[in-house]
């Protein structure tokens, strides 16, 4: 599943803390529960793609781009000096005219376009 309104859930991941735990692995909290943090993992490889899990409800049953993953990637970015965006097609990611990767779940069937530009 794909999430329906992605700028939404972009803005809302802007809020979120993320924490690294390791080299993949990263520790996000959550915004309905103060008390909980999820676990995202991020596997990029050398085609521009990128699978991630989480351990929320919507990524468990094979959501991709939930707010967790999309609050990592924006940790990673930040730290590279990037800025992302988030696009449900690959046209709309494309007329940006910047660096694209693709966000895939864990069956690789569903996915997420994301857009890099310097920050």
């Amino acid at each position: 599943m794909k999430p329906k309104h992605i700028k939404n859930l972009q803005s809302k991941s802007r809020k979120l803390i993320v924490g690294r735990v390791d080299e993949s692995t990263f520790a996000v909290d959550s915004s309905s529960d103060p008390n909980q943090r999820h676990i995202v993992t991020l596997k990029p490889d050398a085609n521009g793609r990128i699978q991630s899990t989480c351990t929320c409800e919507w990524s468990q049953f094979r959501g991709v781009g939930c707010a967790h993953v999309m609050a990592t990637l924006n940790f990673v970015a930040e730290q590279k000096g990037r800025k992302l965006s988030f696009w449900q097609t690959e046209d709309d990611a494309k007329r940006q005219k910047n660096r694209i990767f693709k966000l895939t779940n864990q069956s690789g069937r569903e996915h997420v376009w994301i857009t890099s530009r310097a920050g």
